[in-house]
């Protein structure tokens, strides 16, 4: 059920803004290259970068999720979380960021 990817490497940008997912959304382990924008993303489900690096832009401004997101481990350059929503939990242990900007409401 969802999408469960560990270990990718994306060399292009991966846009998911204004999506809707009816799963969730796993992508642990994985380099990103350049920008990965879920910017209004939407879902009901989990999201997960855990451990993995972003080279580019992590964009999730405005993103709402009724589960968590779980970024433990990962590095990343730029995160934007401004006006995201996040009902369940958002984990960020042993995280590393260069330049961020949160803005973050809980449920």
């Amino acid at each position: 059920k969802g999408v469960r990817i560990n270990g990718a490497w994306f060399t292009e940008s991966l846009n998911l803004s204004n999506a809707t997912l009816t799963q969730l959304l796993y992508l642990n382990n994985s380099r990103f290259e350049k920008d990965v924008d879920f910017s209004e993303l939407r879902t009901s489900h989990t999201i997960s970068l855990e451990g993995s690096k972003i080279i580019g832009t992590l964009n999730m401004s405005f993103l709402e999720t009724d589960g968590s997101l779980l970024i433990n481990g990962a590095e990343l350059n730029y995160a934007y979380l401004y006006n995201a929503k996040i009902g369940g939990q958002l984990v960020i242990n042993k995280s590393t960021f260069k330049k961020t900007n949160f803005a973050i409401n809980y449920n």
